[in-house]
């Protein structure tokens, strides 16, 4: 239906994660909670930023991708954009990673199997727990006893870490076994542009880490 070109991709993508950053403040906020805030309708804050990060997340993955087909742009559902997506190109989703920069050379360094984050088939899940969360209906929910532990926000503080930690720093594959592939480095505070989100389109390549 509609093809981005190059520079629209980067630009559309700093804004999505332009969008995250802004979402990211509120949860700090109400993680915070001053106003004291009963800690029922801090959970529903943050689980509506949580839904709203899921949908850009497989938004940005579709910009990334390109090539915007009316099929896809369509989808609202969140595990169908992403799993189309992964059949077109199974590397399509960020990678959380740490960028060097030394002069013009950038050094890219993956770290998934370090940390904790929002792996791709946990985005899908995400999103269908915060429609659980946020929806009363049917209204038998309404009228029956909540564990304690509902009311709670371990589990709201759990989730924004492995949503940051997916995206704080992180890689997007755009293409991989060409002969110059190419690849999205992001950077969500990146202090050379004033704090704000930085995209890079780098030419990919990688370089296995030796066995310890």
């Amino acid at each position: 239906m509609k093809r981005l070109d190059e520079q629209g991709r980067l630009e559309y993508y700093r804004e999505l994660m332009e969008e995250v950053r802004h979402r990211f403040d509120i949860l700090n906020v109400m993680l915070a909670n001053p106003p004291k805030i009963d800690i029922r309708f801090v959970r529903e804050i943050c689980y509506l930023q949580f839904r709203y990060l899921c949908e850009i997340i497989a938004r940005a993955c579709l910009v990334a991708q390109g090539n915007l087909t009316k099929r896809l742009i369509d989808h609202y559902e969140v595990y169908k954009i992403i799993n189309e997506l992964h059949e077109f190109n199974p590397h399509l989703y960020p990678q959380p990673v740490r960028v060097t920069m030394i002069g013009t050379q950038t050094t890219v360094t993956g770290i998934s199997d370090q940390i904790k984050f929002l792996k791709r088939d946990d985005l899908p899940k995400l999103w269908g727990k915060c429609g659980n969360v946020l929806h009363i209906s049917p209204f038998i929910q309404t009228l029956e006893q909540k564990p304690e532990t509902t009311f709670t926000l371990s589990d709201v503080q759990e989730v924004f870490e492995d949503i940051a930690a997916l995206l704080k720093e992180h890689l997007l594959v755009l293409s991989r076994g060409e002969e110059s592939p190419k690849a999205l480095v992001v950077n969500l505070y990146a202090p050379y542009f004033d704090g704000r989100p930085a995209v890079h389109l780098i030419n990919w390549s990688f370089t296995p880490q030796p066995s310890p």
